[in-house]
C-alpha cells in the first residue's frame, strides 16, 4: 500500500518515461560518416550544446533527486515522530520482571490457545501498561499519612495534590530535575492509561517493541507506533517524560530508597 507521497513519487516516475525513450533513439544523418575523429567531435559539440530534450530530461533528473530527497527525510521524520523509548530498570520488581513473565505467559497461550492472539510486541506493551495502571490505581486510592503517598511525595514522584510532575535531564547536574511543564493531574492520568489498555486490546497500534543495548541498570525498549493511530501517539506523548513511569520502580511500592533514586539518575520513558 502507497500513501500520498509516494503516488506522488510513482507519477513523477511514470513522467520520465516518454522524456527516456525519446532520448535513447538515435537518429543518423545520411551524411554521416563512421569517421572517429568526426565522431568525437560531435560528441565534444553535444557535451557543450545540449538539445533540448537533453535539458529537459537533466532537469528532471534533478527535480526526481530533490523529490527521492525529500521523500526519505519524510521517512525518517515519520519514523522519529513515531517512536518512544522506554527505560526499564534491571532492580527486582520493575517492569523487566514483567515483561518477562508475560513473554513466557504469551508463549504458553500461543500454543494452548485455539483463538488468535495478540502479537508479543502488542501483549508485552500491554502488559506493561496494565501494571503500571495498577500500581497507578493502588497509588490513587491512598492519601497523605500512607506510606506509598508519602513516599511518592518525598521522592517528588507526585506533587502534594496527587498531580505527576514532568522532568528533563541537566547536563550540568547529571540528573533528571523538574521541568516547568504542568503537571498532570491525578483523575486526567487515571484517565489516560484508562484508555491506552483499551487502545493495545486491538491489533494495528504497535509495529515495534523492544530492547535495545542494555546499559548498566537500565534497558532501553524502543516503541514504534503505526503512523496511522495518532490517538495512541497523543497519549502516550502526553505522558512522555512523566514521574509517572517511575511507578514500575519496585522501590517506590514499598517505601525502600534504591541507588538510582538516591543520586538523582533514575530513568522515566
Amino acid at each position: 500500500m502507497m500513501d500520498q507521497a509516494d503516488m506522488e513519487l510513482m507519477n513523477s516516475f511514470a513522467s520520465l518515461g516518454p522524456l527516456l525513450m525519446q532520448a535513447s533513439q538515435y537518429h543518423r544523418s545520411n551524411d554521416d560518416e563512421p569517421n572517429p575523429k568526426k565522431f568525437r567531435n560531435a560528441l565534444v559539440k553535444q557535451e557543450e550544446e545540449p538539445g533540448p530534450n537533453q535539458k529537459a530530461l537533466l532537469g528532471l533528473v534533478k527535480l526526481m533527486a530533490q523529490v527521492i530527497i525529500q521523500h526519505d527525510r519524510a521517512i525518517q521524520m515519520q519514523h522519529k515522530q513515531t517512536c518512544f523509548v522506554l527505560f526499564v530498570q534491571t532492580s527486582p520488581g520493575s517492569a523487566l520482571g514483567v515483561l518477562t513473565q508475560q513473554a513466557l505467559a504469551w508463549k504458553t497461550q500461543t500454543s494452548t490457545d485455539q483463538a488468535k492472539p495478540l502479537t508479543l510486541r502488542t501483549f508485552l506493551l500491554r502488559s506493561v501498561i496494565l501494571e503500571l495502571q495498577t500500581r497507578l490505581v493502588k497509588l490513587s486510592q491512598s492519601s497523605q499519612g500512607n506510606q506509598i503517598w508519602d513516599t511518592a511525595v518525598q521522592e517528588g514522584v507526585i506533587l502534594a495534590d496527587g498531580s505527576w510532575p514532568y522532568q528533563h535531564w541537566c547536563h550540568k547536574e547529571k540528573k533528571l530535575i523538574r521541568s516547568h511543564r504542568q503537571p498532570m493531574g491525578m483523575a486526567r492520568t487515571l484517565k489516560e492509561v484508562q484508555l491506552l489498555t483499551e487502545l493495545l486490546n486491538e491489533e494495528g497500534q504497535v509495529m515495534r517493541f523492544h530492547s535495545l543495548k542494555p546499559q548498566a541498570t537500565v534497558v532501553p525498549w524502543m516503541i514504534e507506533l503505526s503512523i496511522r493511530e495518532t490517538e495512541m501517539w497523543t497519549t502516550l506523548m502526553g505522558m512522555t517524560q512523566s514521574t509517572l513511569w517511575t511507578l514500575m520502580l519496585e522501590q517506590l511500592l514499598t517505601g525502600q530508597k534504591g541507588k538510582s533514586q538516591g543520586n538523582g539518575k533514575k530513568k522515566s520513558s
